[in-house]
C-alpha cells in the first residue's frame, strides 16, 4: 500500500504529541515537509526532526505535488482559510481543534471536500482512543438507562498570559481551547444536536478574552448538561459525570486517555459506575496515535465520507457560535487580574 506523504503547516508545540511522537509507530506515512511563516524557522525545525523539505510560505508547501495531505496546527483564526487553500491544492486535511466557530465557513469546507473527494478531519484526538469509544458505546447502549444529565469539567492553568491561546485576535480563549472538547463530547454522547443554552458565565483577561466559562444547556430530549472549562484554574481537572435513569458513571480524564506511550503513563483514563470501578481496557497508546492511524488509513482506503468516529466540525461550530452569542448578550468590562493572574468578578447571561 502506498505511503501517504504528509506536510505540517506551522511549527507549533502540539506537533510533538500529534505527529512526531506517534509517527514512528504509524504505518504507511512519510513526513515530507514543514512550512512556517519564516523560512529559517522551517529550516531549523526540519533539520532537528530530519524532515526533507522546508518552506517559508504555507502556500508554497501546499503547491508541492508530492504531498498527499497536511496537518494544520496554526492558531484557531487561520484554520478555515488554510483548510480551504489545502483543498484547492488537492490535499487531505487533519486540522487542529477547534476547527472553527463559524458555521458558514464549515459548510463551505464540507462542500469543497466532497466535491474534490478529499478527507477533512477535526483533530478531536480523544474520539479515536478505543477506551473512550468503548465507554461511549456502552453508555449509548443503555448501560445506565436513558441519559438524564451530563456534567463536564476540563480546567488547567495556562500561566503564560502572552500565549497565543489567549489572543482574542486569533480566536483564542478557554471556550475555544478546552470548551470545544466538552461541546463535542456531550453532542457525541447524547446523539443530539438540538440544544438550548440556558445560562453562561465567564471570567475574562484584560484583553477581553475568556479565561473561564461555565455553561448550562438542555437538549430537545431534556438532557440537562453543564460544563466548566478554564485556562486559569489553580489545579488541573478533567472529568465527566453522566447520569441516567438507572445509574451514574464517572469518567476520569476522558479527553486525555493516555498521555504517554511509555509503560508508566502520566495519566490513565478510568471510570466508575455507581461508585464501583468500571473495568475498561486501556491500551498504552495515546489518542494521537489512533487519530493519525485513522487519518492515514482513511486516505488510503478512500473512505473520505464522515463516519461516527469523526467529530462533526459543523455542529461543533454551531454550538461554539451559539455560546459566544449568549456571552455577548451581557456587556462587560475586562476584569482586573489579581497578583496570581486570576480575574475578580464574572460576566453572566441567563435565559433564552
Amino acid at each position: 500500500m502506498f505511503p501517504v506523504k504528509l506536510g505540517i503547516i506551522s511549527t507549533a508545540r502540539i506537533n510533538e504529541r500529534c505527529i512526531h511522537q506517534v509517527l514512528p509507530h504509524t504505518e504507511n506515512v512519510e513526513l515530507l515537509a514543514v512550512a512556517s511563516r519564516k523560512e529559517t524557522v522551517a529550516q531549523e525545525y526540519c533539520h532537528f526532526h530530519r524532515i526533507p523539505k522546508a518552506y517559508g510560505k504555507y502556500e508554497e508547501m501546499l503547491a508541492d505535488p508530492e504531498l498527499d495531505a497536511v496537518y494544520i496546527s496554526v492558531p484557531n483564526a487561520l484554520h478555515g482559510k488554510l483548510t480551504r487553500q489545502a483543498l484547492e491544492y488537492g490535499k487531505h486535511v487533519l486540522c487542529e481543534k477547534p476547527f472553527s466557530s463559524n458555521p458558514s465557513e464549515t459548510i463551505e469546507i464540507k462542500k469543497a471536500a466532497k466535491e474534490r473527494n478529499l478527507y477533512v478531519a477535526e483533530a478531536m484526538h480523544y474520539r479515536y482512543h478505543p477506551s473512550i469509544r468503548e465507554a461511549v458505546a456502552n453508555i449509548q447502549a443503555g448501560i445506565i438507562g436513558e441519559l438524564t444529565g451530563i456534567n463536564i469539567k476540563f480546567v488547567w492553568d495556562l500561566r503564560n498570559l502572552a500565549d497565543i491561546r489567549l489572543d482574542p485576535s486569533l480566536d483564542g480563549g478557554a471556550l475555544m481551547d478546552v470548551g470545544c472538547y466538552c461541546i463535542d463530547f456531550f453532542r457525541w454522547l447524547s446523539g443530539n444536536d438540538e440544544w438550548t443554552v440556558l445560562e453562561t458565565s465567564a471570567e475574562y483577561a484584560e484583553s477581553g478574552v475568556d479565561t473561564s466559562i461555565d455553561c448550562k444547556l438542555v437538549s430537545s430530549d431534556n438532557i440537562e448538561t453543564e460544563f466548566y472549562c478554564s485556562l486559569s484554574a489553580e489545579n488541573f481537572a478533567c472529568s465527566a459525570e453522566i447520569r441516567g435513569t438507572e445509574g451514574t458513571i464517572l469518567l476520569r480524564y476522558p479527553f486525555l486517555p493516555v498521555v504517554s506511550d511509555s509503560q508508566v503513563p502520566g495519566v490513565l483514563f478510568s471510570g466508575e459506575i455507581n461508585g464501583q470501578a468500571w473495568n475498561l481496557d486501556v491500551p498504552l497508546k495515546t489518542s494521537y496515535h489512533y487519530q493519525l492511524s485513522n487519518f492515514i488509513r482513511r486516505i488510503q482506503n478512500g473512505s473520505i465520507t464522515p463516519q461516527s468516529i469523526d467529530s462533526d466540525y459543523y455542529e461543533n461550530a454551531v454550538m461554539l457560535n451559539r455560546i459566544k452569542l449568549k456571552l455577548k448578550e451581557t456587556r462587560f468590562q475586562p476584569g482586573q487580574y489579581t497578583e496570581g493572574g486570576k480575574r475578580e468578578g464574572k460576566s453572566q447571561s441567563n435565559g433564552g
